[in-house]
């Protein structure tokens, strides 16, 4: 880039608007963001398999007090670091326990996530920075996310905010501080792993490359150490009292499940995130092309952003194991982008936005239609909720039918569309949180359960029972090797057991004969009392 170029660049980021319109955009932003994000949060139970175990490993930290090593049904468990559950667990012990305790901070990252990419786009003109807000907002897989307790939301937010501080220092013509950015790289880690750190700091090279920065000027001493220091606060606790626990996380769950094929646990092809990318972003997605062309040609600060959203969706190509949220990181950056093309001339001019846009308001107008195929023929009775999607199916029919015939631009047909896909986002979020919860959640079993008083024991054969573990709060016996399942099963006293009925077989085949009295049944699970028999299984048990 050349001096006159990055002259204009700082210009530019100097000649924002008044900033009382940037601040009432903010607030207007928040509000609205607050709303979409926090809307019946607690009024679904929590899901099988991963958010209700991350909200068990927080209350058993509360519990036990425990808060070095995390543990789930009391045994140890090392796949993540514990900055997650050290918040979550603070937020039942002010607020007690409970589904929107579990949920508050996830939420709260990705309220501060759009707040960040509100702010950072703005710096020229608060209706870009409201326009990036809404790409990002309109995601489904962002808000699913952040309304679920896991850690990409968190991971999400230290991320974004990082390359996000990082592009305004490079757009103030390297003024200020960049400091900031190697502590935010350091929360990253602690929300995730070391991940945040190759995600984040590899693209300083492409910046060094293109010489839009010098090396000193990076600051790496000071930052190094501000990042160590960081991390250090989780790390060096760990490390003196559960050292294993560090081990297993960095050389088992982190390199060796990138590297060995064998440790990954969702093996996926190497193009896998290019469809999730195209679904997840829809309907912006079918501009990406062109929204990260100009990245790369626009300032430094662009250039930045652009290298990271590529760079992030690369590495995790290269990964032995890919899950789809694994790239949301990108999409803060992907939407500062998004905003910044679409609020420019080529947008208007380019003669394949239209098309695609139209394309993608078939999609949505076919959402419906698709939304009850699936529901269906995997969840019949769910069909009704299909309705959901209207808003966004409108959209698409609104833009198919009169969008071309008004002129409507370029830009603002994009709003529409996610537009529609937000009132979606809010309508589900409102009301669907408990048809999913039927088909992914055991708190029915577990009510079921506690009425009829606490058992002796409860196994689990054949299924994850993080929900019901969380909702009954009693000690399970899951994963456990064929000689302690017989003794368990077997020993005197009140028995529940947790399976699916196709694992009845295979369980007397493990425990010998038994006698089982049902309880409670869902889509899922079935819930019964054991009690063993000593001339075989009657009729009724099986």
């Amino acid at each position: 880039m050349n001096v006159d170029d990055e002259r204009g660049a700082v210009q530019e980021w100097e000649s924002a608007a008044r900033p009382g319109r940037r601040w009432l955009g903010l607030v207007v932003v928040a509000v609205a963001a607050a709303i979409l994000l926090g809307v019946s949060l607690g009024s679904y139970s929590l899901w099988d398999p991963d958010e209700s175990k991350h909200a068990e490993v927080a209350r058993e930290m509360l519990e036990t007090g425990n808060w070095i090593e995390p543990q789930i049904a009391y045994q140890p468990y090392h796949h993540k670091p514990s900055f997650l559950y050290l918040l979550i667990g603070g937020v039942y012990r002010y607020f007690g326990v409970g589904e929107w305790q579990a949920r508050l901070v996830p939420v709260l990252a990705g309220w501060l996530t759009l707040l960040a990419v509100y702010w950072y786009s703005s710096a020229t003109s608060p209706r870009r920075g409201v326009l990036a807000a809404i790409l990002l907002a309109s995601c489904p897989m962002f808000v699913g996310v952040a309304r679920f307790a896991n850690f990409d939301g968190l991971v999400t937010l230290f991320t974004g905010a990082a390359v996000l501080w990082l592009a305004a220092w490079l757009d103030r013509g390297k003024r200020g501080s960049i400091v900031p950015f190697y502590a935010l790289v350091g929360l990253g880690v602690l929300a995730k792993g070391p991940m945040a750190a190759v995600v984040t700091l590899v693209p300083l090279a492409w910046l060094l490359w293109r010489r839009d920065v010098e090396w000193r000027q990076l600051r790496p001493a000071p930052g190094a150490a501000v990042m160590c220091a960081v991390v250090g606060s989780w790390a060096v606790p760990v490390g003196i009292g559960a050292p294993q626990y560090l081990f297993d996380f960095v050389w088992i769950h982190n390199i060796q499940r990138y590297l060995v094929p064998q440790r990954a646990f969702h093996p996926e092809p190497f193009y896998f995130f290019v469809p999730v990318i195209l679904g997840a972003l829809l309907p912006w997605s079918l501009l990406l092309p062109w929204i990260l062309r100009r990245g790369l040609g626009g300032s430094a600060g662009r250039r930045f952003l652009a290298a990271y959203s590529l760079w992030v969706v690369l590495f995790f190509s290269f990964s032995s194991g890919k899950l789809a949220t694994y790239v949301l990181p990108a999409f803060p950056a992907m939407a500062v982008l998004g905003a910044d093309w679409l609020g420019s001339d080529e947008a208007e001019r380019n003669v394949w936005v239209p098309r695609l846009l139209l394309a993608a308001a078939a999609v949505f107008l076919l959402l419906p239609v698709a939304g009850w195929a699936v529901a269906h023929h995997e969840a019949p009775g769910l069909e009704p909720y299909v309705l959901l999607a209207l808003p966004a199916a409108i959209s698409g029919g609104w833009l198919l039918a009169w969008g071309r015939s008004v002129l409507i631009r370029n830009r603002d047909a994009t709003v529409v569309l996610c537009g529609g896909m937000l009132g979606t986002l809010l309508a589900f979020n409102a009301v669907g949180g408990a048809a999913v919860s039927s088909l992914v959640s055991d708190a029915d079993l577990a009510a079921a359960a506690r009425a009829g008083g606490k058992p002796d024991r409860v196994v689990a054969y054949g299924v994850r029972p993080y929900s019901f573990l969380f909702y009954t709060r009693w000690p399970i016996v899951y994963q456990a090797s064929e000689d302690a399942l017989r003794d368990a099963l077997r020993t005197p006293g009140k028995v529940l057991l947790l399976t699916k009925r196709k694992r009845i077989d295979a369980l007397l085949d493990i425990a010998g004969p038994l006698g089982f009295e049902e309880v409670a049944a869902n889509a899922r699970h079935l819930l019964v009392r054991v009690r063993p028999l000593k001339d075989g299984c009657l009729p009724p048990c099986r």
